[in-house]
C-alpha cells in the first residue's frame, strides 16, 4: 500500500479563493462600467454575491438582458462578453496568478 499525503492543500485553496475573489472583484467593475447609462438603474444593479465556493455577479434589472444582447448604442456589443474578454487579456498577462 502506498500512501500519498499533500500538505498544502489549504494553503492552495486559500490562493484559488483569493484568485477567485479579484477576478470576480475586476469582473464587476468592468461590467459595471461597460453597463449603459441612462436613469443609472441598470449600472447600480450590479451585485456581486462573494461565497465559499462560488462567487456570482447578477443583476435584477427587467431589461439587462436586453442591454447586453447590444440593444443600446452606448453599449452595441453588450458589457458581459466585452468585459469577459477585458479578465482573459488580464489573465494572459498574468494578473491573477497563484502567488
Amino acid at each position: 500500500m502506498i500512501k500519498i499525503r499533500v500538505k498544502g492543500k489549504p494553503k492552495f485553496d486559500r490562493l484559488l479563493k483569493e484568485a477567485m475573489d479579484d477576478i470576480t472583484h475586476d469582473l464587476h467593475k468592468e461590467i459595471k462600467g461597460l453597463t449603459p447609462v441612462d436613469t443609472g438603474y441598470a449600472r447600480a444593479s450590479w451585485k456581486k454575491r462573494m461565497g465559499r465556493d462560488t462567487n456570482r455577479i447578477v443583476n435584477p434589472a427587467q431589461y439587462i438582458s436586453f442591454l447586453d444582447k447590444g440593444s443600446s448604442s452606448q453599449a452595441p456589443k453588450g458589457m458581459t462578453k466585452p468585459a469577459i474578454n477585458i479578465i482573459r487579456e488580464r489573465t494572459k498577462q498574468g494578473k491573477y496568478r497563484l502567488k
